[in-house]
Parts: structure tokens; sequence; C-alpha cells
């Protein structure tokens, strides 16, 4: 059996035509390939093209992030920060500002300046972005740059 196969500008396959379903009646553009290569590109599709006449590897590059992802991943690492002296998350411990217990309103207070911080200067970033006068930095290159904090030792 022949097999045959359309592909887009791109070298995705965009159909298949076996000669036991279509006889000898093939779009002008198909290209025969293999069984080998039939069964390739139907276990890995979009992850196959053909470029110059063979079939190869495609990798997809990877998504660029969004604003969520980055904002997501903002908030995980305050959270963390919280979660150190085990408050449930940044929320939680904010909400200890104005506790009459001096400890959770000193660790609030610590927390919450740190915190405000990594947002003026995330946002800040981000309108650096949209407006082109930076380049979008990866999710992780980005929270390196993000003000530290540590706890102080007590």
């Amino acid at each position: 059996m022949t097999i045959r196969a359309t592909f887009n500008g791109d070298g995705f396959v965009t159909g298949f035509y076996p000669s036991g379903i279509v006889g000898d009646n093939y779009p002008e553009d198909t290209v025969e390939i293999s069984t080998e290569q039939y069964q390739d590109l139907l276990t890995y599709q979009g992850l196959r093209r053909y470029v110059d006449g063979k079939i190869v590897e495609y990798t997809p590059p990877a998504p660029v992030p969004t604003a969520d992802d980055f904002r997501r991943a903002i908030q995980s690492l305050i959270d963390a920060k919280a979660q150190e002296k085990q408050y449930d998350d940044g929320n939680s411990l904010a909400s200890y500002v104005n506790s009459t217990i001096e400890q959770w309103s000193a660790e609030a207070t610590l927390f919450v300046a740190w915190r405000d911080q990594v947002w003026a200067y995330a946002l800040a970033e981000l309108d650096r972005v949209q407006n082109g006068d930076r380049e979008q930095p990866s999710v992780g290159a980005f929270l390196a740059e993000l003000p530290v904090f540590e706890w102080p030792v007590e």
C-alpha cells in the first residue's frame, strides 16, 4: 500500500492519503511517505515536520509567560515567605499588623513592608515590559530580581 501525505507551509501534516482508500486519486501536492514515517507522524502529532524531504523532530517553543503566570509565581514566593513563620499565607500574616501580640505584629509589619516592595517593583517592571522599555524576562529570572527578605534572627 502506498501512503501519501500533504503538509502545510511549516511542514506539519494536513492529511494522509492511503492508496487503499483513495486509489490513485491523490491531491497534486501530496508526498509519498513510508509506513514508518506515517506511524511516526501519527504517534507524534505536532512533534514531527516534513523538511527538505525528511520527517524531522520538532520541539515547539516554550510558551511565553503571561502576566498571570508572573502574578501567581510572585504570590507563591510571598506566601512561602509567610509560611516560613507558620502562617497560612501572605494574606494571613499581613492581617496580624495590628495584633495585640507584639511578635505577630512585628512580623506582620516587616513582612508587609517587604511585600509592598515586591509588588511595587513587579508592577513598575511590568509597565516597562508593556511599554517596550525592557525585554520580558523568564519567570525564574524575574523572581531572582525581586527584593530579598530574610527574617531577623531572634
